[in-house]
């Protein structure tokens, strides 16, 4: 018995409790799916032959040609070799990286 209640009051059973569980674990996965389309029209996703290597812009005011600097400044780009890089926001093609000639990498910015 619950030491909190009083004497005739019913004891919530294992039914109910898991019910509960239930409906905490639905309420949550509401609130996941809510901060992912958040995420998903605020976010730059850049892709590499499909696969997302990075995010970026979430919560800051960064623009395209930003994100397309910072990329290019960075190891991560410079360890790829030969590779294009896609850039999304919203499922749309903002941006595409292309290896050019030697050192020399052709952006494409829509």
């Amino acid at each position: 018995m619950n030491p909190d209640s009083s004497p005739g009051e019913p004891q919530p059973g294992v039914a109910e409790l898991q019910q509960q569980i239930e409906t905490l674990r639905d309420q949550l996965a509401a609130l996941r799916a809510q901060l992912d389309a958040e995420r998903q029209h605020r976010a730059f996703v850049v892709t590499v032959e499909g696969e997302i290597v990075s995010e970026a812009g979430s919560f800051l005011q960064t623009t395209v040609r930003e994100l397309v600097n910072d990329l290019l400044a960075s190891a991560k780009f410079q360890g790829r070799g030969g590779e294009d890089w896609a850039i999304w926001r919203r499922r749309r093609l903002l941006a595409v990286i292309r290896r050019g000639g030697p050192g020399t990498p052709e952006v494409t910015i829509f």
